[in-house]
């Protein structure tokens, strides 16, 4: 039997998850632009999608709020689990850090591992995607579903909506307490239709990357409009 046929279960990532997750998330983003732009070194690329979202990872982990969508393994070499999917949920604020520690998690290790160019390029994609995803909410403290991946061999078989139907079940709870718009974004429009059914609107496209006269990218940018907690917004569509 195939690992795709195997039954799946979604829980929260544990540490012990962090390296499997990092490496499927590298994969899955390998041909992304945002990521591409984010790490240009075609040589090391893989290795630095890897560690990238290495760190990644464990800057979250403290939040709880990441999943992953295991099987059994189909082999004692393949380990107790696979890994098959994931998705992250980033609170209104992010992952709360002085600045102190984000020098020590991100910014110091990517310069030594990679480059000074990574480093810029990270920093201002980051700042990037916040302005506009601001401008989605109004300036509103907003919730990110950020990180979306299901494996290669998993692609297809409702891995995906798994894990998003889950986290927006959970969400729910979350925004009782701390209510906010919720946003996410995709460099893929092959990807809309799937997080439209999901309950995501289209609320324009952007070309990002630009910085320094770069030729950029396109991103697509949603917003989910069927949680009862999540304000309703209306800002103009923007033209693509």
């Amino acid at each position: 039997m195939s690992a795709v046929q195997s039954p799946l279960s979604v829980r929260k990532l544990a540490r012990h998850d962090v390296a499997a997750t990092a490496r499927l998330l590298a994969e899955a983003f390998a041909d992304n632009p945002c990521y591409l732009f984010m790490h240009p070194r075609a040589a090391t690329r893989a290795r630095d999608l890897e560690a990238f979202f290495r760190r990644n990872l464990l800057w979250h982990l403290k939040l709880d709020l990441t999943w992953v969508a295991v099987q059994a393994g189909a082999s004692a070499d393949a380990g107790p689990e696979l890994v098959l999917g994931t998705v992250t949920l980033i609170p209104p604020g992010g992952v709360p850090s002085s600045p102190l520690g984000l020098m020590a998690h991100w910014v110091w290790p990517t310069f030594w591992q990679q480059s000074a160019q990574h480093v810029q390029r990270m920093i201002a994609t980051d700042n990037d995607f916040k302005r506009r995803y601001l401008e989605d909410t109004l300036g509103l403290p907003y919730w990110h579903v950020h990180a979306v991946a299901v494996a290669p061999q998993a692609q297809g078989r409702g891995v995906g909506t798994r894990l998003v139907r889950h986290v927006m079940k959970e969400l729910e709870a979350q925004l009782r307490a701390t209510p906010g718009p919720v946003v996410l974004s995709t460099q893929r429009e092959r990807n809309l239709p799937f997080y439209r059914r999901l309950g995501f609107e289209l609320t324009g496209s952007k070309q990002m990357g630009t910085q320094g006269g770069q030729a950029g990218y396109q991103s697509w940018f949603l917003r989910q409009t069927q949680l009862v907690q999540a304000p309703t917004l209306n800002p103009a569509p923007r033209a693509r």
